[in-house]
């Protein structure tokens, strides 16, 4: 089994980081490509998701530029992955390929409910507040951070 985040989200959850980084400031699309090191051409069509999700605002003109609708201690993991992937939670039958009948489950329908049940409430609990404090601790010197130097004002 391989639990992965498909690529739109991956650069969602960095452009978001971002946005978080920059406090109330509005930040352009090239400034995120640049910062987070998404290309541009995708990087636009995430924006326009997390804009029609709610959760990023969109200002046009020449002091415009994007935002986090919210706080990033309001704004949890689990909302980022939505606004991409859409509903998190599956229901269709992993035995019967189609919906379990909740009078009659399968016989894997609870424990797959448990995991995925488990997986859903970390990413709920974790906010881009928190996401932002453990990126802010990775060392530079080990390149991984998407918060470079200079770049987090």
């Amino acid at each position: 089994m391989r639990l992965e985040l498909n690529r739109e989200t991956d650069y969602a959850i960095r452009a978001c980081l971002r946005l978080a980084a920059a406090g109330d400031r509005s930040l352009s699309s090239g400034r995120i490509a640049v910062d987070t090191d998404v290309p541009g051409r995708y990087l636009a069509r995430v924006l326009g998701e997390l804009v029609g999700a709610g959760v990023v605002t969109a200002q046009l003109g020449r002091t415009g530029g994007y935002r986090l609708r919210r706080a990033p201690e309001r704004l949890t993991l689990l909302e980022l992955v939505e606004a991409v992937e859409g509903p998190s939670t599956s229901v269709r039958c992993v035995l019967r390929q189609r919906g379990c009948e909740p009078t009659e489950p399968c016989s894997i329908h609870t424990v797959w409910t448990s995991a995925q049940n488990a997986i859903l409430d970390v990413l709920g609990g974790t906010t881009l507040a928190d996401l932002l404090v453990r990126e802010r601790a990775i060392e530079p010197s080990s390149g991984g951070s998407l918060l470079k130097e200079g770049i987090t004002e």
